[in-house]
């Protein structure tokens, strides 16, 4: 199955999120929205992986994650990636990454890796993504000052999500295989 280690957001920032999609529509060109159902914050993507592992990693996760606190998150005006000018995707930041957030992420790899995963290579950026760009556009720029500021909601972070990604024609479907509260 293919899975990945993740955080869900609020309801709050689903909605702020959705609204944000909703007034932008006319203004970005060829994107592909997010469902509001698939937001999250990424903190590993696994891949491919077996019943067995995945169990085996789930149960270690769920000890590390008992020991870490809770905390909370603000989401503060959007950037992209790799960059304005070469988007292929649009987010919501997060507005100063708390330490928590990091310490759970370096946790979460620390945990991935003794299970056999290979490292990740890239800086971890928290983000939640919530448009696919298939072409970049000189209007990114303008929109990202625009919305440097604006506050798109809070989320409570007190658990973390094994979730299996079940690919369709229309989009990825997104499954919880197992939830794991942290504790702190």
């Amino acid at each position: 199955m293919r899975a990945f280690i993740a955080i869900e957001v609020s309801a709050e920032v689903r909605a702020a999120v959705g609204a944000l999609a909703a007034e932008l529509e006319n203004r970005v060109p060829k994107v592909r929205w997010i469902p509001s159902g698939n937001l999250h914050i990424t903190l590993r993507f696994l891949g491919t992986t077996d019943d067995k592992t995945l169990r085996a990693l789930v149960d270690e996760l769920g000890a590390m994650v008992a020991t870490c606190a809770p905390f909370r998150l603000e989401f503060r005006g959007i950037g992209f990636f790799p960059s304005p000018r070469r988007a292929s995707v649009m987010s919501a930041l997060i507005s100063e990454p708390p330490r928590e957030l990091n310490t759970l992420y370096r946790s979460v790899e620390s945990t991935v890796g003794r299970h056999g995963f290979p490292p990740e290579r890239r800086p971890f950026t928290p983000h939640l993504t919530f448009a696919r760009l298939r072409a970049s556009s000189p209007a990114l720029l303008a929109i990202q000052a625009e919305l440097e500021n604006r506050v798109l909601g809070h989320a409570p972070v007190d658990e973390v999500f094994v979730f299996e990604s079940v690919l369709k024609p229309s989009g990825a479907v997104y499954r919880a295989w197992a939830r794991l509260p942290l504790g702190g």
